[in-house]
């Protein structure tokens, strides 16, 4: 709702309309999406890197922190919000996350965070390019009329919205 953009406790605070990004099939909106940089209220601190990661920081040396946060540092990450692509059409999002990325190294974000659900038809455009998959379970609880919602979306994937988890 505009509550939620507008609301300094909102879902959504600190997301702007200047954050969104429009795909366009003439007319027609084909998707949109927004580059969400959370920093003035959450941030994700790197505690330690373990196997693979760490051999790779010891192997950099000094050149590792460009790349890599060090312990103790926040990770440069904007989330993807209010993700919308018409018909699951990869072009559509290939395109919008091309510049969703470009957004988010201007910036001076290094990483990108977005949530698809495993059978979402999408998830194999999200995953090309380099990417880091976190698993989880999502329970869907109601109190009262909430299990009409649920019931309402039927077979589609579901939708996470990291950024406001």
């Amino acid at each position: 709702t505009a509550d939620d953009l507008a609301s300094p406790r909102g879902v959504l605070r600190g997301l702007g309309r200047g954050d969104f990004l429009v795909a366009r099939d003439g007319t027609a909106l084909a998707g949109a999406l927004a580059v969400w940089d959370q920093d003035s209220f959450r941030q994700t601190v790197m505690a330690d890197y373990r196997g693979p990661l760490r051999r790779a920081r010891l192997l950099l040396g000094a050149r590792a922190d460009r790349l890599l946060p060090a312990p103790g540092q926040a990770v440069a990450t904007a989330s993807v919000a209010c993700l919308a692509v018409a018909e699951d059409r990869p072009d559509v999002l290939r395109a919008l996350l091309r510049h969703a990325y470009a957004r988010a190294a201007e910036r001076g974000k290094a990483f990108l965070m977005l949530g698809l659900a495993a059978d979402d038809p999408l998830l194999p455009v999200a995953t090309r390019r380099l990417h880091l998959t976190t698993r989880s379970r999502i329970y869907a609880v109601e109190w009262g009329e909430g299990v009409d919602v649920i019931r309402s979306l039927g077979s589609r994937p579901l939708y996470l919205e990291p950024g406001s988890l």
